[in-house]
């Protein structure tokens, strides 16, 4: 963000669907003089629309959490531990393949 604030912008449009899930610390990389406009509300709406048109919404009443890397598996799994508190993820770790 830093290019971005030296520009002395004043509004943020996150405009890709995981940028929600890290609002929070791109809030705080801004800092205060920065507005941020989320639209992961919107999408999740388009989004459920488009799942129930076509027939394809969850028949699991709880939502599952699923992340996978390429690369250091116990790294990103402390990772999204930090991310997301609120979801703790369970992950059974496979090493790289040769």
């Amino acid at each position: 963000l830093k290019p971005l604030r030296q520009r002395r912008i004043d509004t943020l449009v996150l405009g890709c669907t995981h940028y929600p899930l890290v609002r929070r610390h791109i809030a705080e990389l801004a800092g205060p003089g920065i507005r941020i406009i989320d639209t992961g509300k919107a999408v999740a709406r388009h989004t459920a629309r488009q799942l129930a048109l076509h027939g394809l919404r969850a028949s699991a009443p709880h939502p599952a959490f699923l992340a996978g890397s390429s690369g250091d598996a116990a790294a990103f799994l402390a990772l999204l531990k930090r991310l997301f508190p609120e979801f703790p993820p369970t992950a059974t770790l496979h090493p790289p393949r040769p």
